[in-house]
């Protein structure tokens, strides 16, 4: 992943958890946000594991770790979403479960929640353009 990638600073995280959509699987939460794009960043990414949950920094690290592998190998189920409706988009992965997880079920997630986000931006985009044709 490039730096431009990562998804660091006070406001663009305030945005993503105020005005994002957030939803979960079993033992996994995604949030993400939808604006207009205004520069070349197209997708940002944050990936977090609750040290709530995981006391041990080497867990933590080894689930930010699996994510990040999961997300590079798996993100052109976004990139094309995204680059199609010309949007930019802020995305959190945070685990919520303890202890060590394997690479096929976080993988397993990111695809699932990379899918699920895919489809919520062609749907705004298309109950926006049905909108926009109705008040005219």
């Amino acid at each position: 992943m490039r730096k431009t990638e990562i998804l660091s600073g006070n406001i663009e995280i305030k945005r993503l958890f105020e005005n994002g959509i957030a939803f979960g699987q079993p033992g996994f939460k995604t949030f993400f946000c939808i604006y207009p794009a205004e520069n070349n960043e197209r997708i940002k990414i944050l990936f977090a594991s609750p040290k709530k949950l995981n006391r041990l920094a080497v867990t933590r690290n080894r689930q930010k770790r699996l994510m990040r592998e999961a997300y590079r190998k798996n993100k052109h189920l976004i990139e094309q979403t995204v680059e199609k409706f010309n949007c930019n988009i802020l995305i959190a992965f945070i685990s919520a479960t303890a202890g060590q997880l394997t690479y096929s079920y976080i993988e397993n997630k990111i695809i699932v929640s990379l899918q699920r986000i895919s489809k919520t931006i062609e749907h705004n985009f298309q109950c926006n353009e049905n909108k926009n044709t109705e008040s005219k």
